[in-house]
């Protein structure tokens, strides 16, 4: 046991942290222990009171159904650990998560779909992937652009996050090749693939439609940050956060596979509860 917790402490940690969210998040849902309704993005959530801020991110967190789940947590790891250990272009783990917190954030405003429901869901099913929608009951007031609402129908969107890593990770593989289920094709052809398979199965137009916002939001974030100061001769309009740094940088817990340890503060060599002042030594004075 301490042999697989080891080998599991071992994977780089945010790869590790996002494709253990999705998988327990899917399983939970897929096998009714959870509810999919808080894992259901609609703009209209984010009006409401209090506003359903969380759906940011749990939309985020649900795979497809079936080996999709494993074949979707699988691509979600494989790629954000070639991002994290190997791509010039996130040399720190802040980096990464300023990356992660972009691309989500284009992929959402791209996908808050205009939706109309009159009644009550079970009379207007809805046309998307993925677990019941049925507990969209009542009126639900249509808040997207119309762009969007012709663009695409997703509700779920882990496949445009997958089809974004994907790009991203293939842009630094040029001239290589890669392997894609039995054939060999070009690295930068694997998003692409990944949309075109989708067609394969149920839902498959609404989720290759949800999968081109991840291609758009990983090339906007790639021509904010490398293309344009590149050959542009500008800067990085997107440069990542002081304040990510400052959290990645506080942290003194690491996990090991006894448990925690905590690093101690970097005081001159110097620790425990007493001030500096009583740790100087004096001239000494003789008892008794």
């Amino acid at each position: 046991m301490a042999d697989i917790v080891s080998v599991y402490m071992n994977t780089p940690p945010i790869a590790r942290t996002v494709a253990t969210a999705v998988f327990l998040c899917s399983v939970g849902v897929y096998t009714g222990m959870l509810s999919a309704a808080p894992f259901i993005f609609h703009y209209s959530f984010l009006f409401k009171w209090p506003p359903a801020l969380y759906r940011l991110v749990t939309s985020f967190l649900l795979t497809g159904p079936n080996l999709g789940v494993l074949f979707d947590t699988y691509f979600i790891f494989t790629y954000l650990s070639q991002l994290e250990t190997s791509n010039s272009k996130f040399q720190r783990k802040e980096d990464l998560i300023w990356y992660l917190m972009f691309v989500t954030a284009v992929i959402v405003w791209i996908c808050s779909t205009a939706m109309t429901v009159p009644g009550n869901e079970e009379d207007h099913p809805c046309t998307a992937a993925g677990p019941s929608f049925a507990y969209l009951k009542g009126p639900v007031r249509s808040v997207g652009m119309p762009l969007n609402a012709f663009f695409t129908e997703g509700y779920l969107l882990l496949q445009a996050l997958l089809i974004a890593l994907c790009y991203t990770a293939t842009q630094d593989q040029r001239g290589t090749n890669a392997h894609f289920y039995v054939i060999t094709i070009p690295a930068q052809l694997m998003p692409w693939c990944l949309l075109l398979v989708q067609l394969l199965f149920p839902g498959g137009w609404v989720n290759m439609k949800v999968g081109l916002t991840g291609i758009v939001a990983a090339h906007l974030h790639d021509f904010l940050t490398r293309i344009y100061p590149e050959f542009g001769n500008g800067r990085n309009l997107i440069p990542t956060p002081g304040f990510i740094s400052w959290i990645m940088s506080t942290p003194r817990v690491q996990n090991t596979v006894y448990g925690q340890s905590v690093q101690p503060t970097s005081n001159g060599g110097r620790s425990g509860p007493l001030p500096d002042s009583w740790r100087s030594k004096g001239p000494g004075r003789r008892l008794g």
